[in-house]
């Protein structure tokens, strides 16, 4: 055989490579959460604010925000909650991570995460009574 047909005989074997699929860089470098920390009292609420930059430090403007908690309890619903929109109820004293999950609309990418540290305060006194001091 002479090499020319040997290769071509190689060639013909090997199986055929997909096309790589370029690699999109990743939009959103990072997400800022505001405030980042904050303190509530039982029953009182904030609203928090997201805002996802690129990795040149630019606001980007088409992205979807998703909101969660997490804390030692179950799901964080025992010290409170946050609504679809970041706004943060506290329930019972502790304290809330709150976690906001940005991704491009339409886009396939892995989603950036900004978080929060919400702390639940207890509730003021209803009721402060002063007794007088006991005679001897």
């Amino acid at each position: 055989m002479t090499v020319p047909v040997l290769l071509a005989l190689l060639a013909v074997q090997q199986p055929e490579q997909p096309p790589a699929t370029p690699q999109l860089p990743q939009p959103i470098a990072r997400v800022e959460v505001r405030p980042a920390e904050y303190a509530l009292r039982v029953g009182d609420s904030v609203r928090l604010a997201a805002v996802a930059f690129d990795s040149a430090g630019r606001p980007l403007a088409d992205v979807q925000l998703r909101w969660f908690t997490s804390s030692g309890s179950f799901a964080g619903t025992f010290e409170g909650s946050v609504d679809s929109t970041g706004l943060v109820r506290a329930g019972a004293t502790g304290t809330l991570n709150v976690a906001a999950v940005a991704s491009v609309r339409g886009r396939v990418a892995r989603a950036t995460v900004g978080t929060a540290r919400i702390t639940i305060l207890p509730p003021p006194a209803a009721k402060l009574v002063v007794t007088p001091r006991p005679a001897r």
